[in-house]
């Protein structure tokens, strides 16, 4: 997944620090790991992801997170993945 920077975020209309609580969820931060990577407390996590969900229109981290997805851009520097295993290759021949 794409993961979509802090000015890509704050394009959708959160503060700077809600887009760096955003940003870290996208990565899979708990609320206590992203309370301690930007020292604050767990409670003001949960505070800014509230106006989060509300600037997003989303109820829930997980829908937060497919809400995302859909706003990332495509990635065309990904290398096509090849999934022709060797026994598939056996079997073509």
């Amino acid at each position: 997944m794409n993961v979509l920077n802090i000015e890509q975020i704050m394009f959708n209309g959160v503060s700077h620090r809600e887009a760096e609580v955003t940003e870290l969820v996208q990565k899979g931060y708990t609320n206590k790991v992203i309370g301690e990577k930007l020292g604050i407390k767990e409670k003001t996590v949960k505070f800014h992801l509230t106006n989060i969900y509300k600037t997003f229109q989303v109820k829930s981290r997980s829908e937060l997170l497919v809400k995302l997805f859909n706003l990332s851009p495509v990635d065309i520097t990904t290398e096509p993945v090849n999934i022709t295993t060797e026994s598939n290759r056996n079997n073509m021949i």
